[in-house]
């Protein structure tokens, strides 16, 4: 038998007509005093205690792309002993920190008229990120009108959690390489395959052209395997992104379409692409109560292996760009190597980056700079590219 409200009611105001009858006389108004008291302990402390005895968790869609819609599956448990009527979840704001601001769900509360003790309600939220990047989910509030449904009470759970949602290719990629150095890839793609100029054989990945590919047929197994030319000059990528911490979200955004567009027209001319930024300030990340994610990649020849890098941007390099690429800087011999940065490299940082390269190799700059000063010893090794629409 479910224990309704009238019967609490009844039960609780006998409890008091007792107390009241044994101490004092009785009379109509301790009848009164009785009811008000057992409608308050209804109303207002019987809710208030169950709902610290609720459990939520919320379950996430694994590898979410940006404007798809997602289901996010929440579950609210009721470990009290006694049953929760007229109940509601609402889920809290959610911090997107490529946006740097709180969005508002679009979904109604979740409500359910009867939780029995032990007993879970299920619900689902639909939610469609507008950009890619880090979603910050901070909890919960819980609220119930009790057995009268009188007045409500309402208590916030903390449950944060933290979601990364992937960027999809951009629409349209840039073609970065210069005519002559589109002709030295191709020139090199050409090679790999004669068996005079292959080196070495590595694994298949998705992506790798036909004519690099072989059968190898051993005993035990069979398998395909790609042949690569001795020499290679620029089939690689070294894409470095500058993550500076002094830069304004409105220009970081500029720069993140910016990095993807070139990450697809790489790709686009089968590149091996590898990807670099500065260490991330584990300060910047804790504020979230995340781990810094990690902000190097190799090897990389399909877009599903940018998707984490790519969303896990943010400006949060731990120190300037000079100073990450002397302590920690990428080798990138026989790469053609992309620098995205908000500012125009020091010399300093150019010398780096031109003294780990072969003869003849380029540097590409993508900057925010209008007007950026090539110096004259680097003026023929450096190609600048200005971002627009930051």
């Amino acid at each position: 038998m479910k224990i309704t409200s009238p019967l609490l009611v009844l039960f609780i105001t006998a409890v008091f007509l007792f107390l009241a009858a044994t101490n004092i006389q009785g009379g109509w108004l301790y009848v009164l005093d009785a009811l008000l008291w057992s409608a308050v302990l209804l109303a207002f402390v019987v809710p208030f205690l169950q709902l610290r005895r609720l459990t939520v968790q919320r379950q996430l869609p694994d590898a979410p792309l940006v404007g798809v819609s997602q289901t996010l599956h929440l579950s609210l448990e009721n470990g009290s002993r006694l049953p929760v009527m007229f109940l509601n979840l609402e889920e809290l704001p959610v911090f997107s920190l490529r946006q740097n601001q709180t969005l508002t769900l679009n979904a109604d509360k979740h409500f359910s008229l009867w939780t029995a003790a032990g007993q879970k309600a299920e619900f689902d939220a639909h939610f469609t990120p507008e950009v890619a990047g880090v979603y910050v989910f901070k909890g919960f509030q819980v609220g119930s009108f009790g057995p009268l449904g009188l007045m409500g009470v309402y208590w916030k759970q903390q449950v944060p959690a933290v979601w990364v949602v992937y960027p999809v290719p951009p629409e349209s990629s840039l073609n970065i390489l210069p005519e002559g150095l589109i002709q030295q890839v191709q020139q090199a793609r050409r090679r790999s395959h004669l068996s005079e100029d292959i080196s070495h054989f590595r694994e298949y990945q998705k992506g790798d052209s036909r004519n690099t590919i072989h059968w190898k047929n051993t005993a035990r197994q069979a398998r395909l395997i790609v042949a690569e030319a001795r020499e290679e000059p620029f089939q690689q990528a070294q894409v470095i992104f500058d993550a500076d911490k002094t830069t304004d979200f409105k220009a970081f955004n500029a720069l993140l379409r910016t990095t993807e567009a070139v990450c697809q027209g790489l790709l686009a001319q089968q590149m091996e692409v590898a990807c670099w930024a500065p260490p991330a300030d584990p300060e910047f990340w804790q504020s979230y109560q995340i781990a810094p994610p990690l902000r190097q990649l190799a090897g990389v020849r399909q877009w599903e292996g940018l998707q984490y890098w790519l969303a896990t941007l943010a400006p949060d390099a731990l120190l300037p760009l000079e100073q990450s690429l002397l302590a920690s800087g990428p080798q990138a011999e026989n790469a053609v190597v992309i620098l995205i940065s908000p500012t125009f490299p020091t010399s300093a940082s150019l010398r780096h980056l031109l003294l780990h390269q072969s003869s003849g190799s380029s540097l590409l700059v993508y900057t925010l700079e209008t007007s950026p000063q090539v110096p004259d010893e680097w003026a023929g090794q450096v190609v600048v590219k200005v971002i627009e629409g930051a």
